[in-house]
């Protein structure tokens, strides 16, 4: 069941509030299923902020302002103005005349347009805040210290800077400890919204607090906690169970090859496999299913070109990095002038495919770091301003790396390439250990995506040749758009020997779900990835 239709009845309300339709007995019920439910609060906050975005959409040049004053002060103005003489102040004590709110931006539309907006924020807002500015509904109180516009030691839900170090008590019992100018939101009593400056809980009781943090979100789960946004990589050190929630971890593509289907289907995408006779199905190196390719012309599974019809387009064009991940059972050969695809995506412009392949070739001019090896493992990519460069992991056995005998040793090995455009680091992790990197000038951008076709186990150039077709098996296919970190590689890689696939979730045909929970090993600290928020290294 989704959010909207969990909380249906307070939806339905907040619909009539928003069309001026609500009625008495609305409201009491409204009271009713909003006075003992965090998440029905903050859902009806959600609903109506959205109802809010809808209708100011028709009009881009107006904003909803939030003044906490000795009552709360709903306004709409034009956007950006900053001119508080023009303000339409919604529940103050009159109205302007019309030509008080006119401005050049907002000509076009009559004043009598935002009634029905400035009526629905009104009485969103007089509704939400009830319940929490009445006396026996304030969400905290400060104990020690000061935050800003405060009335009294009581804190209702809304925004707030503490003015010095301060700390604050829930009404849950557990204590709050902000360094001075951090910046935080109250939404309820378990609910709070760090925007800058760092929370630690100093004093815990055992209830589940959230975190809000700019790409993630935090479950304290009962026990301390502390969140640091004063660098440039958020800071977490983890309590005894602290769960993390990151904004971004889902990849834009994976095939598990768990579906019976005579595809291999796509669970978070929509590029479904087409197999050709030389892939046929067979167990899986984790999970039921996996695809052995016989090294021929027709070993090879086309998932299409993720829509793209010209380069920067398609669901494999991407912008903040990239990460190819796969699980293989390698037989290649090595010999002289022989590859085998793992993965690949073309263009009509050769330079701008993307590959991970194994290959022993000599005299290529766009090797990044320059060189000639032998027998390798290839990751090729365009960057903007570089051209189209290979990086290769040598299989020689030297500083740690595997040699391909140890890669043919009839186990399941896990490989990962990575590029990050903000540092620039393109590197190849094999079972959870990096083995091959070279550092671009940070923030180069890379060039992908197009109408070429992508194919796992083969080349979609040479449709018709073996030269560069896979033999072996290959399972759990992903492909993100940004870098995975190097701490979430080592964890894809540990949850894949527990036998789970990569995001610590038992192996499934079913589509991954939207939301991730990653459990934190107890009182560490870690960093957090500023694009993704998942954990990227430990801090030293």
């Amino acid at each position: 069941m989704n959010r909207s239709d969990e909380f249906e009845e307070i939806r339905e309300i907040a619909d009539c509030v928003c069309n001026e339709e609500v009625t008495p007995e609305q409201v009491a019920k409204l009271e009713v299923l909003l006075a003992d439910s965090e998440e029905a609060q903050r859902f009806y906050y959600e609903y109506i902020g959205m109802h809010v975005h809808m209708k100011s959409a028709v009009e881009p040049n107006m904003e909803i302002v939030r003044r906490r004053m000795q009552v709360e002060e709903i306004i709409v103005r034009p956007a950006g103005s900053g001119n508080t003489s023009r303000d339409f102040p919604i529940g103050g004590t009159s109205a302007p005349a019309p030509q008080q709110i006119e401005d050049k931006a907002t000509r076009q539309k009559s004043p009598i347009f935002w009634i029905p907006l400035a009526a629905c924020v009104f009485l969103a807002a007089a509704l939400f805040y009830a319940f929490n500015r009445e006396p026996g509904n304030n969400l905290a109180e400060v104990v020690k210290g000061r935050v800003d516009l405060q009335e009294s030691s009581f804190l209702s839900a809304g925004d707030y800077t503490s003015e010095k170090q301060t700390v604050i008590k829930l009404k849950t019992g557990d204590e709050l400890e902000f360094e001075k100018n951090s910046t935080f939101k109250l939404y309820n009593n378990s609910e709070i919204e760090l925007k800058k400056g760092s929370l630690r809980i100093e004093k815990a009781l055992g209830e589940n607090l959230k975190v809000i943090g700019p790409n993630f979100r935090v479950n304290s789960e009962g026990s301390q906690l502390k969140i640091n946004l004063n660098n440039e990589m958020a800071e977490v050190d983890s309590g005894n169970e602290t769960v993390l929630l990151p904004k971004r971890w889902r990849p834009k593509h994976y095939w598990s090859f768990d579906s019976k289907s005579d595809r291999a289907i796509d669970q978070t995408g929509n590029a479904h496999g087409v197999p050709e006779k030389g892939a046929k199905r067979v167990k899986g190196l984790l999970g039921n299913g996996a695809f052995e390719f016989d090294n021929t012309a027709d070993a090879q599974l086309n998932v299409g070109s993720g829509g793209g019809t010209a380069p920067a387009t398609g669901s494999f064009a991407v912008t903040d990095g990239v990460s190819i991940e796969a699980l293989i059972k390698p037989e290649w050969n090595g010999n002289r002038g022989e590859l085998d695809e793992i993965f690949r995506k073309d263009q009509t412009d050769q330079n701008l495919r993307m590959l991970l392949c194994f290959q022993n070739d000599r005299g290529k001019k766009y090797l990044m770091p320059k060189g000639d090896v032998d027998q390798s493992l290839g990751f090729g990519l365009y960057l903007v301003g570089q051209g189209y460069h290979e990086l290769k992991l040598p299989l020689d056995g030297k500083n740690g790396r595997p040699t391909l005998a140890q890669l043919k040793d009839g186990k399941a090995h896990h490989v990962v390439a990575t590029y990050n455009v903000r540092s620039g680091l393109k590197a190849i992790y094999i079972d959870g250990a990096m083995h091959a990197s070279y550092q671009y000038p940070p923030g180069s951008k890379m060039l992908s995506g197009g109408s070429g076709m992508t194919t796992i186990g083969n080349s979609p150039n040479t449709p018709t040749q073996a030269g560069e077709a896979y033999a072996g098996v290959i399972d759990e296919v992903a492909f993100y758009d940004f870098a995975l970190p190097e701490y979430m590689i080592r964890q894809h890689y540990q949850f894949f020997q527990q036998g789970l696939n990569y995001f610590g979730l038992k192996p499934s045909p079913e589509d991954l779900p939207f939301e991730l929970e990653i459990i934190l090993p107890k009182n560490q600290s870690f960093q957090l990835d500023p694009l993704t928020g998942l954990p990227s290294s430990l801090k030293k």
